[in-house]
């Protein structure tokens, strides 16, 4: 779901938005976190967008030490 997110915005902003993810499906334990990503994701674009004035955004996913990062 992040990459339809992403895509359209990389197209109409002109953002060289990257997204990295190392998240296996079973990294994400159900889904209200999946959902509260996104959601993290979707706001941290738009205020990159309308706040930072931002040429470039990297969103990377991952898992470290057990724990989830965003």
């Amino acid at each position: 779901a992040l990459k339809e997110l992403i895509e359209p915005l990389r197209k109409s902003s002109g953002i060289d938005v990257r997204f990295e993810c190392t998240l296996q499906r079973e990294d994400i334990e159900n889904s209200q976190t999946e959902l509260n990503l996104f959601r993290m994701v979707q706001e941290m674009l738009n205020n990159s967008l309308k706040h930072a004035e931002a040429t470039e955004v990297l969103i990377r996913l991952g898992k470290e030490n057990g724990k989830n990062y965003l």
